[in-house]
């Protein structure tokens, strides 16, 4: 059982840090809204472009439920999945400054 636990969290970084726990969650609350909205910007978009309103939408399948081809979702889905790749990218970049 140890063995098992030790290849799991083998990948963990184990460095001692001096950053209060009030500094870390708000770190933690900063990045995790802005990710949300820069991962979820593609998909605003291209909703914007295709059915030309400017009213929120929930999900990718409001493209099918207002008659557009799943395309649509497939595109803005994938176009964010890559702006999560960047935006995680980016965040590990700027850590290791």
């Amino acid at each position: 059982m140890h063995k098992s636990w030790e290849k799991v969290t083998s990948w963990v970084d184990r460095k001692p840090s001096n950053v209060s726990i009030s500094k870390r969650l708000l770190a933690y609350v900063i990045d995790w809204c802005l990710g949300g909205i820069i991962t979820g910007f593609p998909a605003v978009l291209i909703y914007s472009a295709v059915t030309k309103k400017g009213d929120m939408f929930s999900n990718l399948y409001v493209f099918a439920s207002l008659g557009y081809s799943n395309g649509w979702a497939y595109l803005a889905g994938s176009l964010c999945f890559i702006a999560a790749l960047i935006y995680s990218t980016m965040v590990r970049q700027l850590e290791s400054i």
